[in-house]
Order: structure tokens, then C-alpha cells, then sequence
């Protein structure tokens, strides 16, 4: 039998049936693997949407490792306002910083956090990255970020060679890999740092230019 048969001799018994109970029975006894296939499908689509939409409104991602947001107060409005005096348009959009990993603090196991760290480098779901140096240093000789002298303006760096991290490779190569930010930058006066840190932008980044972008209004607004 055809399904277009088919279909006709179901619509024929559905019509014969008593009640709603009944009618709800058949569909679940004879319709149940496509109705499930189609609410699957229905929610994939549904989820990749929210979800493309979540990520379209995120201009960069950024992970500020060490930080000191648990024990003093931190202005986050210094990631917009730093994307806006680069010429974006921050009105619906965002930066996604997370605050949440630390190393060699004790409050969670650096096993964990070095899987986490490295799980967000290998799916680029990290653009921006800062940390002590010790914990910079270690992604930077695996060869984790851009070589920000191919990518940014000498003009902004070349006359303060003490707040250069250059690095070696493991291929041999050695890089600018990262910014080192002392007290008077722009994340230490929003109170997200106290110490010298190293700033330094993913490889593999999703959103490079605005990671590079950001950085360059940092350079720009150093004391």
C-alpha cells in the first residue's frame, strides 16, 4: 500500500474512533517515531537560533584568569566603553568575560582549570586572554596566541620594550605573544587586577580583529 493509501485509511479509522483518549493512542501506537523526529528537529533548529543569536550579540570572548573580582569591587562597563573608542557599536552587543578560573589559588584543582583553559583554546571559545605570567607563559611556549607585532601598531608598543612578552616557540619561532599591564591600565583601574599581568590574543581566535582591537584601546590608554 502506498502511504498516500496509507494515510487515507488512518485518517478513515481516526475519524471512527470514540474519543480523544483513543485518537491520542493511535497517533502515539502508529505516528510516534515521526512525531518524535520532527519535535527533535523542531528543537535543534530552535536552540541553534537562540544560540546563534546569543553569539551574533557577543563581540569577543575573554577569560581574565586570577583575577580579583572575588574580594574587590570591578567596573565591567570598561569592555564596552573600550569596544565603543574602538568604533563598535556596543548598544545590543557584549563582551563575555569570565571571571571564574584561577590557578594555583587552591580554590579548585589546577588539573581542572588547565582542562577547562585548554578546552576553550582548541574550540576558539576564547579571543582575549590575561594572566600572571607564569600561567601566560605556559599556553604561550605551546604556541596559544597571535604574534601581536604582525597585528598591531609598532607605534603603540616599540618604545616600552619592558612591557614586552616575547616568546620562543616550540617550533623555534619567537613572537610578541603578549602586553604586559601594570597598575594604571584600564582593567586595573576597573579593579579587576592589583599585580602585573600579561594580555595576549587567542591564535585560533573567533573574533580576532576585536580582540585586537580591544587590546589596541588598552595600549592606547596606558599610564
Amino acid at each position: 500500500m502506498r502511504w498516500t493509501e496509507q494515510l487515507k485509511a488512518d485518517r478513515q479509522r481516526w475519524h471512527t474512533l470514540p474519543d480523544t483518549n483513543s485518537k491520542l493512542t493511535f497517533l502515539y501506537d502508529y505516528y510516534k517515531i515521526p512525531i518524535l523526529v520532527i519535535l527533535i528537529t523542531v528543537i535543534l533548529i530552535v536552540t541553534s537560533i537562540v544560540s546563534g543569536i546569543g553569539r551574533s550579540r557577543v563581540k569577543f570572548h575573554a577569560v581574565l584568569l586570577n583575577n580579583d573580582c572575588l574580594v574587590t569591587q570591578y567596573d565591567e562597563s570598561v569592555f564596552s566603553n573600550l569596544m565603543t573608542q574602538a568604533g563598535y557599536d556596543m548598544s545590543h552587543s557584549r563582551v563575555d568575560v569570565r571571571t571564574d578560573l584561577s590557578l594555583g589559588r587552591g580554590e579548585t584543582t589546577d588539573a581542572d582549570t588547565l582542562q577547562v583553559l585548554s578546552a576553550l583554546f582548541m574550540v576558539s571559545d576564547v579571543d582575549l586572554y590575561i594572566a600572571d605570567e607564569e600561567y601566560f607563559r605556559s599556553f604561550a611556549e605551546q604556541g596559544a596566541f597571535a604574534d601581536l607585532s604582525l597585528l598591531t601598531d609598532r607605534s603603540l608598543w616599540e618604545n616600552t620594550p619592558e612591557d614586552l612578552f616575547w616568546c620562543t616557540r616550540e617550533d623555534g619561532s619567537e613572537i610578541l605573544a603578549g602586553i604586559i599591564l601594570h597598575q594604571g591600565s584600564p582593567l586595573h583601574e576597573a579593579g579587576y587586577y592589583h599585580n602585573d599581568v600579561v594580555m595576549g590574543v587567542a591564535a585560533q581566535a573567533d573574533r580576532l580583529q576585536e580582540a585586537i582591537d580591544f587590546l589596541t584601546e588598552i595600549l592606547r590608554e596606558r599610564k
